[in-house]
């Protein structure tokens, strides 16, 4: 096998070849381009996540090495494209296997030896899945995104750089409209052109007059505008040596042909630009550079305050929470805080990107960059878990003093950052330090992205917490590069991992359905905006009747019951729906007490169908759940009683102590009419 250094040469040599544009317009059409008929479905990301497609980074990187020489735009003949396109997917294959070798090396040791050693801590090992795990962001998000963060820095923006956030948005919107057209028309037009004539070239190609005209702002701010992101003439990426080097690209992604003229080849790299950059512009100015690194601090928490604010209520969430000691000593500091029923929410947001020594594999930066984004969050989200339970700390938010409800039967801990960190899943699944406890389960690290969708999807109290409970009780079991394919399938199955399995894989492709409802819901395409699974498969049933009544209430009981009833596959739904129905058919037929139980083998529900006065059901039903719980040896059981006739609940009882041998339940339950 050839050595990095020597293959990214050989692709540095072939990326300044004659015509070399039109291979990066072919690849790009080819793998950045999602083709569907009538509706986008899942199935139309096939090819997006195959092995043989391109990364955005690939591509990038192709870019990059490209515009170190003038740039020859003459069209190569038919065969000698076809050779180039050979040679370059022939040579970035080459290369992810040599970045990948450190990797499969020590995976062999491991077997050879047997040794259970983790070798992700290496940072050589983890180079590859850093580089090769895809993007965390949707396009949209961070054109979405952008003048949010940036808000606060519009008066800069305007001084500065002659153009507001809001103009910026606008140009960008305008540069993808435009050559989302294109793309449309591009593959009837490439069908009718003569082989030797044929390119996808003119679909990245876009004028000053065509933005103009679909803006309506002028056209030098426009230029300014376009100017920003533009990759700058004369000697470029000296420094671009290997494929996670900084690549000028990236930050600057317009290439300028002509005045007036420009290239894009990847929408992605220009919002993410868009998303990225103005903060750099804006700490090189010495006396903003303080202020514009508070307003990225603050974007983060606020941007999570209306996120789960959408899905809780914003008299549920509180921004800036300071907690303190009977000294009135300040003891720690919440970024956001969610109290539901008896849940809370602790989310320490940070804005912390990967820097260029890390991507190299430099272990110690490595440890580092997740040190101050990471596990600096979870351990301050920890601690002031911890105080959040003790009452002698009081709480003081921005409006003054905090009387909360902090008897709380869980709190999630929730680590959020700004910006994309590549194989942030992966990374906190082999480097997170944290401590479970009764109530603390593993904490949930994420970025911006990621809870933007998640407050989206799981819009509603029951099933956002439901996720968020399955979700970190199966943290050490589950494997992914990032956060959407494990919500892509719990959106599909309902997450779920068998007790006997060590390590469950989520592979990116399961994330396909979950990013064809986001475009559906977000750029507003032909297709589901719900994915079919959990969200869609018991509508109209009775199981639905109760979680929509359940989903009104903040009562503890009542959310721990939901929470309880959502954990069921599919399968026990559909019993549960049979069984509660025959029980409601058999009421309206002698006007008597039906009912069901269900356990899984921790826990357990009974159901009793009636419409008794309380004094004369709830006795029966509190003697029925006591019993089931100790002869089926259970440690949580739950009670509930509802009106046959429109199944409203009437009555909840839960019981969730241990379950212990006892003298007394044990004379108990030979009076009762219990079959164990």
């Amino acid at each position: 096998m050839k050595k990095e250094k020597e293959i990214f040469l050989e692709l540095s040599d072939l990326c300044i070849s004659k015509g070399y544009p039109h291979v990066i317009a072919f690849l790009c059409f080819r793998d950045n381009t999602i083709k569907f008929s009538v509706e986008l479905s899942g199935n139309d990301f096939a090819n997006h996540y195959s092995q043989e497609s391109l990364l955005r980074i690939e591509i990038s990187t192709l870019i990059g090495l490209m515009v170190k020489k003038s740039i020859d735009y003459s069209l190569p003949t038919p065969l000698n494209l076809q050779k180039l396109i050979d040679s370059t997917d022939s040579l970035l294959h080459e290369l992810h296997l040599a970045i990948a070798k450190p990797l499969m090396e020590e995976l062999n040791k491991n077997l050879s030896s047997g040794s259970d050693e983790n070798l992700f801590k290496k940072g050589s090992v983890m180079r590859e899945p850093i580089l090769y795990s895809g993007e965390s962001a949707y396009n949209f998000q961070y054109r979405e995104f952008a003048p949010i963060k940036f808000r606060q820095d519009d008066e800069w923006l305007k001084k500065n750089m002659g153009f507001s956030i809001d103009e910026t948005y606008a140009v960008v919107m305008a540069i993808v409209e435009i050559q989302n057209r294109k793309l449309t028309d591009a593959l009837n037009q490439f069908n009718k052109e003569k082989p030797e004539n044929r390119t996808f070239l003119s679909v990245y190609y876009f004028i000053l007059e065509e933005v103009v005209e679909k803006t309506g702002i002028e056209p030098e701010i426009i230029k300014r505008v376009i100017s920003a992101f533009t990759l700058q003439e004369g000697s470029v990426n000296k420094t671009f040596q290997t494929i996670s080097d900084f690549n000028e690209i990236n930050a600057t992604p317009i290439l300028k042909i002509s005045e007036g003229e420009y290239l894009l080849f990847q929408q992605y790299s220009l919002t993410e630009a868009f998303y990225e950059s103005p903060f750099f512009w804006m700490i090189n100015d010495k006396k903003y550079k303080d202020e514009s690194l508070k307003h990225r601090g603050e974007f983060t928490e606020i941007f999570a305050e209306n996120c789960l604010s959408k899905v809780f209520g914003s008299d549920s969430v509180f921004k800036n929470v300071t907690i303190y000691d009977s000294n009135k000593n300040k003891a720690g500091e919440i970024d956001v805080l969610v109290v539901y029923a008896d849940r809370a929410i602790v989310v320490q947001a940070k804005s912390k990107k990967l820097t260029i020594e890390a991507r190299n594999g430099n272990e110690k930066q490595l440890n580092s960059d997740f040190k101050a984004g990471i596990q600096d969050a979870y351990n301050q989200g920890h601690s002031c878990s911890e105080l959040l339970q003790n009452k002698k700390y009081s709480l003081k938010g921005l409006e003054g003093e905090l009387n909360i409800n902090r008897s709380f039967k869980e709190i999630y801990i929730f680590c959020v950052i700004s910006d994309h960190f590549p194989a942030l899943t992966f990374q906190s699944f082999q480097k997170l330090i944290y401590t479970v406890t009764e109530k603390t389960p593993a904490p949930f690290v994420m970025d911006v992205f990621h809870l933007d969708v998640m407050s989206e999807m799981l819009n509603s109290p029951l099933y956002f917490l439901s996720y968020v409970k399955k979700r970190l009780g199966y943290a050490e079991k589950l494997v992914a590069n990032n956060e959407g394919a494990i919500l892509s399938y719990h959106l599909l199955k309902n997450l779920w991992v068998e007790k006997n399995i060590r390590y469950n894989y989520i592979t990116d492709g399961l994330g396909a359905d979950l990013e064809a409802a986001m475009l559906a819901r977000r750029e507003l395409l032909p297709g589901k905006s719900t994915p079919e699974g959990i969200l869609t498969n018991y509508k109209n049933t009775s199981f639905q009747k109760l979680i929509k009544q359940i989903e009104k209430n903040h009562s503890p009981i009542l959310i721990n019951l939901g929470l309880n009833l959502l954990q069921f596959d599919e399968d026990t739904v559909n019993k549960f729906n049979i069984w509660i129905g025959n029980a409601a058919i058999a009421f309206k037929k002698d006007g008597k007490n039906h009912d069901f139980t269900m356990f899984d083998g921790d826990s357990g529900i009974t159901v009793h169908c009636n419409r008794d006065p309380l004094k004369i059901f709830e006795p029966k039903l509190t003697a029925h759940v006591t019993g089931r719980k100790y002869v089926l040896k259970a440690n949580q059981w739950f009670g509930l009683c509802v009106d046959p006739l429109d199944y409203t609940i009437r009555y909840v009882l839960e019981l969730n102590d241990p379950w212990k041998k006892s003298e007394e339940m044990e004379r108990v339950i030979k009076t009762l009419p219990i079959k164990s």
